[in-house]
């Protein structure tokens, strides 16, 4: 079950295969994977396509998942984190 925590965090690690990792907040990491979703529409779990628009395909991603694999040796991964000031 996914912590609901999550749902209230405004920052994310982005993990992308081969890159180092990125700190994002929430809006952008919704635009990376409607990016990725729409690059990649051949690996959208039947979940995601029934889903009308990438934005709503995205945040049903961000809410339920904290991967999306695009291909062989290919993914994203984002974990909500607590940044203190």
């Amino acid at each position: 079950m996914v912590d609901p925590r999550l749902y209230t965090s405004d920052s994310f690690v982005l993990l992308r295969s081969q890159q180092p990792e990125v700190f994002v907040s929430r809006s952008e990491l919704l635009d990376i994977l409607q990016e990725e979703l729409a690059r990649h529409p051949e690996v959208r779990s039947p979940d995601l396509e029934r889903l009308n628009t990438l934005e709503e395909q995205a945040v049903q991603l961000l809410e339920t998942s904290y991967e999306f694999v695009v291909g062989p040796g290919e993914f994203l991964q984002w974990y909500a984190v607590r940044l203190d000031k």
